[in-house]
Order: structure tokens, then sequence, then C-alpha cells
């Protein structure tokens, strides 16, 4: 009776403390909270957003930023932390102890084998106390080394948040070039594809009907289809760029905005003819190279730390102690003590740990030879995608002054019944289309100067500041010169190509 009543009392405990999962309750507060915690980190959209404001925003409101951000500060974090390590072990100790009888003992006399009486030297209750620290002299060293590591690794953090920081930038250039052209899409095309949706129907009327030809009508439908496919890929092909740009700058997609739309003037941004110049800013500046210089430093201090540990360690010590035993003379005395240690077994394995530790230090050289020759090819690269997007857009924008014009004299002839509402409506979508495909065109070079600036590791010295609209002139000073063919930056000699 007592075994079963025992196991109905440790069945009732476990089943007290047993864990029930979430419930769907939680998972919809979390919902809640995340949404309101985005909405609130973003300021609100009073005006049309520009380019510069949209980086700016982006800037201070993508979540990835936020993200690369806290990194840097956590291994900031662990950097000061780990510089504790540095100071002696430090160990203070307070305690009470009591006996229920006394911690009495006897001896034995070896010459006579005379046992004495019992006898005790300690209370039944006393209190002791210890502040007591050590330091060894080769952790300090390791510790050293390791926190030299922590402080390369925030400057990495920091690399990869400005490497972030370049791509977002980048992306954001052209996501707005894209959203601008789908704006333009919804003011021009949506209503040709109205106009041609109902010429669609009225051929098919005509075709019921027999008030024209079969292959006629035929041919009229495919022509207005072939049109209308062409329209429904443009708007297909830019259908997201809106929600791309508010995902980038932070801004939930259901909030509404207004773009800045800018003029049909398209300044084209400056091309760099000085293409070594390039190559030797890219060398310095690009936040991948400067990464490997601080893990070089990371593995060198590595090997340090492994030709440390073949040596004896040597550990200083002291103390300070009381007991109020009333059976002691002295109640307080302090101890000091000089102890070497040393691991033989790490003289073993040091020829591979100094063999692993060379390869190390060869594999972090050859990842930067490696990154080296990358760096130059994108370089390269970039500059040559920079000039053949330039020689599309002029391309592009020669196709939409002649689409153009075609369309005046095609409207002209209209009135004077010389052309048939097809040959309009053609028009009238070629002229649409070469407008946008320019305005794409025009937003490819953009992308194309944006890598270039990433690929020679172009970054603005950006302000310590929560203010979109003083990050956005900062914005603006920084890439103008880039931007407008008038001004050159300093770096490099920038100038336009024939």
């Amino acid at each position: 009776m007592r075994g079963a009543a025992l196991a109905c009392l440790v069945a009732g405990l476990l089943t007290g403390c047993a864990v029930n999962p979430t419930s769907n309750t939680d998972r919809q507060e979390r919902v809640a909270q995340d949404s309101g915690l985005i909405d609130t980190q973003q300021p609100p959209i009073t005006a049309p957003v520009g380019l510069y404001q949209a980086m700016a925003r982006a800037v201070l409101g993508n979540l990835d930023q936020r993200v690369k951000l806290m990194e840097v500060a956590v291994a900031q974090g662990i950097s000061d932390a780990a510089s504790y390590e540095l100071l002696p072990q430090t160990v203070a100790n307070r305690g009470w102890t009591r006996r229920n009888n006394d911690n009495t003992s006897t001896s034995k006399t070896i010459s006579t084998g005379s046992v004495s009486d019992a006898s005790t030297s300690e209370d039944r209750s006393h209190i002791t106390s210890q502040l007591a620290a050590s330091w060894n002299v080769l952790d300090f060293g390791i510790s050293w080394l390791k926190s030299r590591q922590n402080a390369n690794r925030v400057l990495i953090a920091r690399e990869l948040r400005r490497k972030a920081r370049q791509s977002l930038l980048q992306d954001v250039r052209v996501a707005w070039g894209k959203a601008v052209a789908a704006e333009k899409l919804t003011t021009e095309i949506d209503p040709l594809i109205v106009r041609v949706r109902t010429a669609l129907a009225s051929a098919q009327d005509i075709e019921t009907l027999r008030l024209q030809s079969p292959v006629q009508a035929l041919d009229y439908q495919k022509q207005l289809l072939e049109i209308l496919r062409q329209l429904q890929s443009l708007r297909r092909e830019l259908g997201g760029a809106r929600v791309e740009l508010a995902n980038l700058m932070g801004v939930p997609p259901q909030r509404p905005f207004a773009l800045a739309m800018p003029d049909d003037s398209y300044p084209l941004p400056v091309v760099p003819v000085n293409l070594p110049a390039l190559e030797d800013q890219a060398l310095v500046d690009r936040p991948e190279l400067r990464e490997q210089d601080y893990q070089a430093r990371i593995t060198a201090d590595e090997t340090r730390k492994a030709l440390l540990r073949l040596l004896p360690g040597i550990e200083f010590s002291a103390d300070v102690n009381r007991d109020d035993n009333s059976y002691l003379t002295n109640h307080t005395w302090a101890d000091i003590g000089l102890k070497l240690v040393w691991n033989v077994v790490n003289l073993a394995s040091a020829p591979a740990t100094i063999d692993l530790a060379n390869r190390q230090e060869e594999l972090t050289l050859a990842k930067r030879l490696s990154l080296h020759m990358a760096v130059l090819t994108q370089v390269n690269v970039a500059w040559i995608r920079l000039a053949m997007a330039r020689d599309d857009f002029t391309l592009a924008q020669s196709l939409a002054e002649v689409d153009g014009r075609i369309y005046q004299h095609t409207q002209a002839a209209m009135q004077s019944s010389a052309q048939s509402e097809l040959e309009l409506i053609r028009a009238e979508a070629s002229r649409s289309v070469s407008r946008l495909r320019r305005a794409l065109a025009y937003a490819e070079v953009q992308a194309a100067a944006a890598a270039l600036r990433v690929s020679v590791g172009d970054d603005p010295a950006l302000l310590d500041t929560d203010d979109v609209l003083t990050l956005t002139q900062a914005l603006r000073h920084h890439f103008q010169p880039w931007d407008a063919p008038r001004e050159a930056p300093a770096r490099v000699k920038w100038e336009v190509l024939p």
C-alpha cells in the first residue's frame, strides 16, 4: 500500500510539473508585437520619396542593416568583456560551519606505542573568510592575444556592415529606378491596355458578323493580341518594384507612399577613364580585402597562442585568510606562492601544432591573393558593363524618339482618316513601350554605375544621425558628383566618355 501511495504521489508531482507546449495565442501576440515594432521604427512618410531620401530611409530603417549594426555592437561587447581576462583571478569567500559534536582526534606515539587522550583544536561552530588572487603569466599572454583577436573581429564586423550598406544603396538605386518606371507604366500602359482590349472585342464582333474576310479579321486580332502580350509582359516585369523598394526602406508593403518623379532629361552618370586608379582604390577600400587583412592578424595571433601553450606557465598566488576558531593562535594570516606548471604532453604535439598554424597562415594568404584577383576582375567587368549600359541607353533613347515621331504622324493621319485604328494603337503602344524601355535602360545605367562604385569600395561618410533629412542631404552631397556630369569626385579623375 505504501509503495502504491508513493507511486501515486510521484505521478502527481510529475503531472503537475509537466510543460505544456505554446499555443497559437503566443504566436499571434508575437506577430502583433513584431508588426508594431516595425511600424514604429520607420519615421512617417509625409512627402514624395526621391532617390536620396529612399537611400536615407534604407540606411536608417532597413532591418538587415539593423542586424549588421547590432552585430558590430555585440562584437564590441565581446571584445570589452574579454579584456577583463587580463586581470588576475580574484576570489572572495566567507563561510560558516557547525558540527553536532566536537571534532576530536587521538594520536599514537611511534616509539612507545602509547595513545594520547582525545583532543580537539576546532570549535563546533566557526566562521572563515578568504580573499585569494592568482595570476598566470602564460594565461595572461594567451588572454592578451585573444583580446587582440576580438578587437580585430570588431573591425571585421564593421567592414561587413560597410559591405552590406554599399550593397543596400546599390539595390535601392535599382529598385527606385524600376519603381519610377512602374509609376509611368501605370499612367501610360493601363489606359492603353483598356483600349487594346476594347479594340480586340470589336475585332471579334467583326469576325462574328462577317463584316470582313476571316483572314483579315484574325490577322487584326493577332496583332492586337501581340501588342497586349507585350504590354502585359512589361507590366509583369515591373509589378513588384514598389514592394521591393518599400522592403529595402524598411516600410511595410501595405503602407502607401508617393515617389518624387524625375523629369525626362535623363542625365547620364559620369564614367571614369582612369581604370588603373579605380583598381588601386578598390584594392585599398574594398571591405572584403580589409576583412582579409584583419583575418590575417587573427590567424597570426592564433599561431602565437599555439606556441605559447608549449611553454611552462608561472603562476603567482596570494591570499588573506581569517578564521574565528578560538583554538587558533593566529586568527588572520596571509599566504603567497609561486608555482611552475608545464603540460609536457604539448611538447609531443608541438610539430603538428606548428605545422597546422603555418598551413592556416598559408591558407589566409591564398584567400587574400584570390580575392585580390577577383576584385580586379569585378572592377573591370563593372567598368565594361557601365560603358555598354550607356550604349544601350543611347539606342533606347533614339528608338523612343523615333517611335514618338511615328506616333505623331500616325495620329495626324488618323485624323484625316488615312490610317486605321489598329495603326494608331500599334504606334501608341510602340511609343509607350519605347519610353518605358528607355526608363529601364536608364535604370540599368544607374545600376551599372552603382555596381562600379561598389566594386571600388566607395562608401559615403554617413553622419551619425537618425534624422532622415540630414542623412538625405549627406547622401546627395556624396553621390551627386557621380550622378551629375558637371562635377567629379576628388579621389579619382572622372570624365564623361565620348
